[in-house]
C-alpha cells in the first residue's frame, strides 16, 4: 500500500534521517530516489546520507534556516516518505506541515505516530526497507522511467536562483569577515569526498548547514535536537581518531571556543591534527533577540578574547586573520600542519552576521 501510494503522489518527497547513515543505506537511498524521481532533503543528523551534489538533492533543513530548494519541495509535495528519521518535533529539525500523506520507515515502533501521525508506517531497518520499497516500486512502475516529471530540472533552477541570491554574500570582500564567505571560500578548497565536517550550535549552524554541500555519507556530523556549546571540538577529535587519513574540521563561535577551548590542548599533547575554524564576532549573537534586556543593562553578549594566542600557549599552530583574501592561503598551511598530526587553528574576526536561510 506504501508502494501505491508513493507510485500515484504527484510530487512525493523524501525526507532522509540518521537511521540511513546508521544502517549505511545511502547507495540504497539513491537507487530508491532514481527509481522515483523524487527529490531528497535531509534532517541535520542526517545530512550526507545523501550526496548534496546529486540533481535530485534538497540538502539539509534545521526548524527554520535550509536551502530554498527543501523548503519550496516539502512546502508543495502532497506524500512525504521519511526514512531513519523519529519525525519528532524539534526546533531543529523539519517539521511536516499539515496536509500531506506520511509514510513513516523507522526502526523504533514508538515513533511512528508520535509526533506526526503516520498514513503508512513501515518497521524496519532502513537499508532493508529501502531495499524492499525499491522492488515493490519498481513492479508497479513496469519499467517507466519517470524522469519526464521534471522534479531534478525544478530543484536545479531553485537552487540556482536561491545560490545567485546569495551570491553576493558568499563572495564577499567586506569587513570586518563574513561567515558566508568563509564557507565557501572553505568548500571550494578541500576534497569533500575527503573531508569530515562539523560545528558547533548557534548561529555557526545556522549559516553552515544549508551552504555545505555533502558528497560522501559520513563526510558531515550533524547534531540536532540539541544546543550546548563546544560539543564540535570533541566530535571532530573523535572522527580524525576513527578516520586518520581523513581532513577533519571544526566551525565553532567565539562563545563555544569560550566554553571548551582549554581542549585544544588534548588534541596537541595527543598528536590529533585537526582544524578549528573560530568565527570571532564579539558577540553571542544567536540570542540577540532573546536577551535584550540583558544585553542593554549589562552588556550580556559581549565575548572577548585572542583565540589564537591561547591556542599557540596551548601547543598548536594558530593564526588569526582580519581580511577575507587572507583566509585561502592560511588554510592551506593549516591543512599542511593537520597532515603532521599536529592541531591547527583558523581564527577569523567575522561580522555579527545574523542572516540566515530562513523563510519563517
Amino acid at each position: 500500500r506504501a508502494a501505491e501510494a508513493l507510485v500515484a503522489a504527484k510530487a512525493p518527497v523524501i525526507l532522509a534521517g540518521a537511521g540511513v547513515l546508521w544502517a549505511e543505506a545511502s547507495d540504497a537511498l539513491v537507487r530508491f530516489a532514481e527509481l522515483l524521481q523524487a527529490p531528497v532533503m535531509t534532517t541535520n543528523p542526517g545530512k550526507s546520507a545523501f550526496p548534496e551534489n546529486h540533481p535530485l538533492a534538497l540538502g539539509a533543513a534545521l526548524g527554520r534556516s535550509r536551502p530554498a530548494m527543501a523548503h519550496r519541495f516539502l512546502s508543495d509535495a502532497d506524500l512525504v516518505f521519511a526514512i531513519g528519521s523519529s519525525l519528532t518535533l524539534t526546533n531543529f529539525g523539519p517539521r511536516v506541515p499539515a496536509g500531506k500523506t506520511i509514510i513513516h520507515a523507522t526502526n523504533e515502533a514508538t515513533d511512528i505516530d508520535k509526533d506526526h501521525r503516520a498514513d503508512y508506517g513501515l518497521l524496519g531497518d532502513a537499508a532493508l526497507t529501502l531495499e524492499a520499497m525499491s522492488a515493490e516500486v519498481s513492479d508497479r512502475l513496469k519499467g517507466t522511467d519517470r524522469k519526464a516529471n521534471g522534479a531534478a530540472a525544478a530543484v536545479q533552477q531553485i537552487k540556482a536562483e536561491w545560490l545567485d541570491a546569495w551570491r553576493g554574500q558568499l563572495t564577499s570582500d567586506e569587513v570586518p569577515i563574513n561567515q558566508y564567505r568563509i564557507i565557501q571560500d572553505l568548500m571550494d578548497s578541500v576534497d569533500r569526498d575527503n573531508t569530515i565536517v562539523t560545528h558547533d550550535s548557534g548561529s555557526p549552524r545556522e549559516q553552515f548547514l544549508p551552504f555545505w554541500e555533502c558528497t560522501v555519507p559520513g563526510g558531515y556530523m550533524g547534531w540536532g535536537k540539541s544546543t550546548q556549546l563546544g560539543h564540535g571540538l570533541g566530535l571532530i577529535m573523535g572522527a580524525k581518531l576513527a578516520a586518520p587519513e581523513k581532513l577533519c574540521i571544526n566551525i565553532m563561535g567565539d562563545a563555544a571556543i569560550g566554553m571548551v577551548g582549554m581542549d585544544l590542548e588534548t588534541a596537541a599533547r595527543s598528536a590529533i591534527g585537526i582544524l578549528t575554524i573560530v568565527f570571532n564576532n564579539g558577540v553571542m549573537a544567536a540570542e540577540r533577540d532573546s536577551m535584550i534586556v540583558a544585553d542593554d543593562e549589562f552588556g550580556a553578549l559581549a565575548q572577548g578574547g585572542n583565540y589564537t594566542d591561547v591556542a599557540k600557549a596551548l601547543g598548536v599552530e594558530a593564526t588569526r586573520i582580519t581580511e577575507p583574501d587572507a583566509f585561502k592561503p592560511v588554510l592551506e598551511a593549516a591543512i599542511e600542519a593537520t597532515g603532521t598530526g599536529q592541531p591547527a587553528l583558523i581564527e577569523c574576526i567575522t561580522k555579527e552576521g545574523y542572516e540566515f536561510s530562513r523563510f519563517d
